[in-house]
């Protein structure tokens, strides 16, 4: 990826497909908008970071880090009380019926939803025999 300077911790990148990002070190922004959307820093910000020397922990949103995390659980937690008056009887539960639909016969795909930032590979299959 080719970073360039904009102006203080202001950077454009531009990544091998040709297209071109702004990225805001500061607050913290890039105008792909994955940065602002999750709150951990995108590619393009990682590329910044790191030609710059900027810590790269620094540019996490604040509800990630360990701190945050601590004061969550400073104080007590209390279990939730039963609530009274809640009694199921045995005419109340329906009978259990199986799924309407069947499950197809055969294998099951192997269907995967990809993570943020992952792309489909696809490969070519090349036999010995014929080329």
């Amino acid at each position: 990826m080719a970073v360039r300077d904009i102006a203080d911790l202001e950077y454009q990148v531009q990544d091998p497909t040709g297209e071109c990002f702004t990225v805001l070190l500061g607050p913290g922004t890039c105008t792909c908008g994955e940065y602002q959307l999750i709150g951990i820093p995108c590619m393009n910000a990682l590329a910044c970071s790191t030609r710059v020397g900027f810590p790269s922990d620094a540019l996490v949103a604040p509800a990630y880090r360990v701190p945050t995390w601590r004061q969550g659980f400073i104080g007590k937690i209390y279990p939730v009380p039963s609530v009274g008056g809640l009694e199921l009887g045995s005419g109340t539960r329906a009978p259990l019926l199986p799924p309407a639909v069947r499950r197809p016969p055969g294998r099951p795909k192997k269907v995967r939803i990809l993570s943020r930032g992952e792309y489909k590979v696809s490969y070519s299959t090349i036999y010995g025999i014929c080329n």
